[in-house]
């Protein structure tokens, strides 16, 4: 199982004279990660001020005019959701299965990044250029 190492460092502060190091290793794999950042990525998409564009709220942080690029997201960010899921149900019995959807929750998570990227690159540019 192909996993990130996360070194996190905490130091004893009390009492001065005896200073330790306290090095934990926390090892998360790639689907849960995925798993975890997508589930709150969902969930902050109900906090987000949003637009109405043809009947569809669009948060306006990102997606401001950009419904396409915000259905894209969707779709991408629930099938990488969903395959992450499937990995985590599935990685103890159907070894084969469980390799095939995280590779495709891995592809369609970068594709979410890539989105977000391509719409706040496009987000940015015309900031400040529309006629008033």
């Amino acid at each position: 199982m192909k996993s990130l190492e996360l070194p996190i460092q905490l130091e004893k502060t009390s009492p001065p004279s005896s200073y330790a190091l306290i090095t934990f290793k926390v090892v998360i794999s790639y689907e849960e990660f995925i798993y975890v950042v997508t589930f709150l990525m969902i969930q902050s998409l109900w906090y987000l001020p949003k637009e109405l564009i043809d009947d569809y709220e669009v948060p306006t942080v990102i997606f401001k005019n950009q419904l396409k690029a915000f259905h894209a997201f969707l779709m991408a960010i629930m099938v990488s959701f969903t395959s992450a899921s499937l990995v985590i149900f599935l990685r103890e019995r159907f070894h084969k299965m469980a390799d095939y959807f995280r590779k495709v929750s891995i592809l369609t998570f970068v594709l979410t990044l890539l989105i977000i990227f391509h719409a706040a690159a496009c987000h940015c540019s015309s900031y400040g250029t529309s006629a008033a």
